[in-house]
């Protein structure tokens, strides 16, 4: 009997499916590059704009969120554009020149390094702002440090990346060497990127953990609400302690009115009739004074005050219940730990893949048969994972702020006026 023929997926190495998968992954690079690098271009520029219109939002912590907007920005416009050259002409060609190579391993490790230590500086700044508040010269000495060191260092990395360590999966398959002829493979990412990432990463969590700590110490100790509607037993305490006020005055009042009572009549008695008249019209005033104080219709003016301002008491410090101060301080607590578990998620989320190629890199480089294409595929798309952070930093750092919340409202009802008028 002949055999049946075999398909044409099936026969030598599986040439369709090759290339079936190979178009996938340059199709998922391209996509996420390309809204990489458009979205987080305008999303970083709202975020500098926001603080460049807003006087509110020019301080010294915002200072290093501009500074994490420009390097995303730069990431936007020249990391993903060469990385998503490579793929492409990879895709058509399957090499490309040694330029373009070796300024994706510079750009590659100039925007990661700074990207990081910026992220960093600001959990680190954020917990100071919290901890410290009134110590603003201090803030502003060490921010005025630390964006200028950022940058040397990421300079200096870059350089060193270079000329020391282009063997990233990128720059090799780039190349369109192998790793067998190549004495090393993915040092850059091994000891360079990796302890970068866990250093920031511990960092990032240590400070955050901090914050949520300190703002829940400051609850327990005191709680800053302004009034409260108060309870009928209150309610009438006050009443009383009011009454009892108002009737003290009026005792006293009455008492001081009889005694002047008393010293005119005294007085009308000794003087002349010349001024019986004057003295006279001083008596009645007098004890027309002490009638009106011994009744509850004419009261003076200091006793009526307390009465009209009891409910505008206006925004102090009180001690409120129980149920409502527990309610407040989870709601506090609730904000500050989602805000934070946003930014470690997403910094996980992203970076998590590359890093995971990296230590798959280390324990597997010596076995032969983990020579295949699509793990090489596998660590370019971990590459462009990467680069979403330059997206997902503006939403973040920024957009979970109230005020750059308000801020990005005025400035798209602006842009949207200025097209709708066009």
């Amino acid at each position: 009997m002949r055999a049946e023929p075999l398909p044409a997926w099936d026969s030598g190495n599986s040439t369709i499916w090759e290339k079936y998968i190979d178009i996938t992954f340059v199709v998922a690079n391209s996509l996420i590059l390309l809204t990489t690098s458009v979205v987080g271009i305008a999303a970083n520029i709202f975020v500098i704009l926001a603080v460049y219109h807003q006087k509110s939002l020019q301080t010294w912590n915002n200072a290093l969120v501009v500074n994490l907007a420009i390097i995303d920005i730069l990431r936007c416009v020249i990391d993903c554009p060469i990385l998503l050259t490579i793929v492409m002409a990879l895709h058509q060609r399957g090499n490309v020149g040694e330029s373009i190579c070796d300024a994706q391993v510079a750009s590659f490790s100039f925007s990661c390094c700074i990207q990081l230590l910026t992220l960093a500086c600001i959990s680190a700044e954020r917990y100071q702002a919290i901890a410290q508040p009134f110590k603003t010269s201090q803030r502003k000495k060490r921010i005025t440090v630390l964006i200028p060191l950022t940058w040397t260092l990421a300079i200096l990395m870059s350089v060193f990346c270079l000329i020391f360590v282009k063997d990233s999966p990128v720059h090799m398959k780039c190349k369109g060497s192998q790793r067998e002829t190549s004495s090393s493979y993915d040092t850059f990412g091994l000891y360079m990127l990796f302890p970068l990432w866990a250093a920031c990463f511990g960092v990032i969590i240590g400070f955050y953990a901090r914050i949520f700590l300190l703002v829940r110490s400051h609850n327990r100790k005191i709680f800053d609400k302004g009034t409260f509607a108060l309870s009928k037993k209150q309610k009438t305490e006050d009443k009383k302690k009011k009454e009892e006020v108002v009737e003290n005055a009026n005792s006293e009042q009455k008492q001081t009115l009889n005694k002047n009572v008393a010293q005119v009549e005294l007085v009308t008695q000794a003087e002349p009739n010349s001024s019986k008249k004057d003295s006279s019209t001083a008596l009645l005033t007098s004890r027309k004074a002490a009638q009106c104080a011994s009744s509850s219709e004419c009261n003076p003016p200091e006793t009526e005050a307390p009465k009209q301002n009891v409910e505008a008491e206006g925004a102090v410090c009180m001690m409120p219940s129980k149920a409502n101060k527990d309610r407040a301080n989870k709601k506090k607590e609730g904000k500050m730990a989602k805000r934070a578990g946003y930014i470690i998620v997403t910094f996980l989320l992203f970076w998590l893949p590359l890093i995971t190629t990296i230590l798959v890199n280390f324990f597997v480089r010596k076995n032969r048969n983990t020579r295949i294409k699509i793990i090489q595929d596998v660590e370019i798309l971990s590459v462009s994972v990467a680069c979403i952070t330059s997206l997902s930093d503006p939403i973040i750092y920024a957009a979970v702020n109230p005020q750059f919340r308000t801020e990005f409202y005025r400035l798209k009802n602006k842009v949207k006026s200025t097209f709708s008028k066009t």
